[in-house]
């Protein structure tokens, strides 16, 4: 029994160390959790955007309400 534990315990030690080395977004959706996954996608598009010159995001948006319009 002790040689089970043993294999259990090393078992989830992988999958620990597995974890810990997944981004935020990674877990997210190996853990279906779908709120947390797109919050982490909208951080990045902010992160992205602010790293933008201004015209560049006015035209992205133009790009994206020519669809819509």
């Amino acid at each position: 029994m002790l040689r089970r534990l043993r294999f259990w315990n090393s078992k989830k030690d992988e999958r620990r160390k597995k974890e810990g080395k997944m981004s935020t977004l990674a877990w997210a959706i190996s853990k279906r959790q779908w709120d947390l996954a797109a919050l982490c996608l909208l951080l990045g598009l902010l992160e992205t955007f602010s790293k933008l010159p201004a015209d560049s995001i006015e035209g992205l948006l133009d790009i994206l309400e020519g669809e819509n319009a």
